[in-house]
Parts: structure tokens; sequence; C-alpha cells
């Protein structure tokens, strides 16, 4: 709304008039959109500025693992049981704590799983697609931690052709970084 009324501009109430001043509504929506993505900016300047003129980082909250493993055997992405051993192996490897029971859930064939685990570090999500040879994880830790081999884990337990680590740095001023992308 800002700018619009920065440049002079007013919604018009009715049709599409394009007389001088006035802005048709679709175009009035567009606009807004545009205004409100532009404060966000703004206030994301303010805040880099912020922590620039104090001379530090705002702190990460964590770290979040985004994986996609493609090309699994489509068998092992619809076993129940080895994706549990998959996902307690990971558990084990990176010594995570779970709390309370691990949700899980079977679809019907020719679906795959889903898993989810509640840990005092965050969670771990387990999706599989047996129907496109795809499993997803996400793993969100509140601490810095040493990353698994997601690579080597994934072609070794699900026979992955291809796995795609993407890691990120979560926080008011946080990065994304590509780590890995096997072929």
């Amino acid at each position: 709304m800002a700018f619009l009324i920065e440049k002079g501009l007013r919604p018009s109430a009715v049709g599409s008039r394009h007389s001088a001043g006035v802005v048709n509504p679709s175009s009035f929506i567009r606009l807004r959109e545009l205004d409100r993505t532009l404060h966000m900016l703004r206030l994301d300047q303010e805040n880099l500025a912020v922590s620039e003129s104090v001379g530090m980082e705002c702190p990460p909250s964590g770290t979040e693992w985004i994986v996609d493993a493609v090309g699994c055997d489509a068998a092992l992405l619809a076993d129940l049981s080895a994706m549990r051993t998959l996902c307690g192996e990971v558990i084990e490897r990176l010594e995570l704590q779970v709390v309370g029971q691990p949700q899980w859930h079977q679809f019907p064939q020719p679906g795959g799983v889903t898993g989810l685990y509640l840990l005092s570090e965050s969670h771990l999500a387990y999706h599989t697609f047996p129907e496109h040879g795809l499993a997803t994880l996400n793993l969100y830790c509140c601490r810095r931690r040493t990353a698994c081999e997601w690579s080597n884990l994934l072609r070794e337990r699900l026979r992955a052709t291809e796995v795609l680590v993407r890691e990120v740095s979560r926080g008011l001023t946080s990065t994304l970084t590509q780590r890995e992308a096997a072929r």
C-alpha cells in the first residue's frame, strides 16, 4: 500500500479503469504483493545492518539436512522394517536422542512409508515413494554436529544411484549451501 501511495496511485473500486492515477484491481493485487516484498527486503537489510554495526552475526539456531535419494530399490522403500532400521542407524551414528515413540505409517501398495521421530535435538522425518524410486529425509538439529555420510549410507542401504544433500544453516542470517551432489 505504501508503494501505491508513494507513487500517487489509488486502487480502483470498479472494473478495469485505466485513467490517470487509477490502478485496476488485478494490478492493485500485484502491486500490493510487490509492496510487501519490498517491505520484507527493507526489514532484511535493516536486520543485516544492525548485526554488522555491532560486529557480530546473529547466532545460528541449528542445521537442517534435506536429503533426496533417487534410483532406490522399490522393494526396500516399501519395506517398513528396513526403513525403521535405516532411521535407527542414522539416529545411532549421529548420537541423537529420541523423545517418545517414533510414528510410522505404511501406505497401501504401491505406496511407501512415512516416519517421524521427535528428537531432543529437533526432528527426523522420512518419506519413501517406491513407485518413483525416491526416498526423502529431513533432519533438523538445533545444535552443531558432524554431518552424516548420507551418500554412502543411502547408496548402501537403499541402492540409491544419486543422493542430493542440502545443508541449511538456520537462524536470522542463515545461508544455504549445497554440501554434496553425488551421482
